[in-house]
């Protein structure tokens, strides 16, 4: 399934998301679901000085307040004799 994200909706999709390299994204969701841009919350944030590389090490746990949404379905399409494919 394709990840599709709608920004008129505010919405971004999990396969967007672990394109971007978050790692939360449990593997039961697939690529396609899409969640509400502000539906998640940053938790435990902490910060550390590393003095040899002179950076700053930012580490945060996210926690997500409204499930991904998706819908499947299985389809089947069958061929119409009436209809011509030419």
């Amino acid at each position: 399934m394709e990840a599709v994200s709608d920004k008129t909706q505010n919405r971004v999709s999990a396969g967007e998301l672990r394109e971007k390299g978050w790692t939360c994204i449990p593997e039961n969701i697939p690529d396609c679901a899409t969640i509400r841009m502000g539906a998640w919350r940053v938790v435990d944030f902490s910060t550390e000085y590393d003095e040899s590389t002179r950076m700053l090490n930012n580490s945060f746990s996210l926690v997500f307040t409204e499930p991904f949404r998706w819908i499947e379905g299985e389809f089947t399409v069958e061929e119409n004799p009436n209809v011509s494919n030419e």
